[in-house]
This record gives structure tokens, sequence and C-alpha cells, in this order.
């Protein structure tokens, strides 16, 4: 989605996939859903800089990891 809408609306797209990465995460306490919005604007702005998607799927496990981790060993 980022990619391919980036010709039409330049930067702007990082807004525009914003709305479902957030949706996705809509169910979960509103904690997440703020740090999905904080989240998937810099995963937008990253995939840009880095014309890829996978920097931000290995952060994105990264992150989850490391959450789940936190939570068992807590």
């Amino acid at each position: 989605m980022l990619f391919g809408l980036e010709k039409k609306f330049g930067k702007t797209t990082v807004l525009i996939q914003l709305i479902p990465f957030v949706l996705m995460h809509s169910e979960k306490p509103a904690l997440e859903i703020y740090s999905a919005i904080a989240g998937g604007f810099a995963l937008g702005i990253l995939g840009l800089r880095t014309r890829s998607f996978i920097p931000g799927l290995i952060l994105h496990i990264v992150l989850l990891l490391s959450m789940d981790m936190w939570i068992v060993y807590a």
C-alpha cells in the first residue's frame, strides 16, 4: 500500500497507510492503539527511506518478541 500509493500521494502516503495499521490494532488496549499510531507513522517513514518493508517487519517482530518475553519473565 505504501509503495503503491506513493507515486500519486507522495509522502502523504504514510498517513494513508497509517489508517489500516491502526485499525488492525483497534481491538487492543488503548495504550497499544496509541503506540500503533506512533509506530505506524515511524514504520511508514522507515519504509519510504529504505524503500523496503523488511526493516519495518524485523523491527515489528523484535518489538513483539521483546514484549512477550517481558510479560513472561516479569
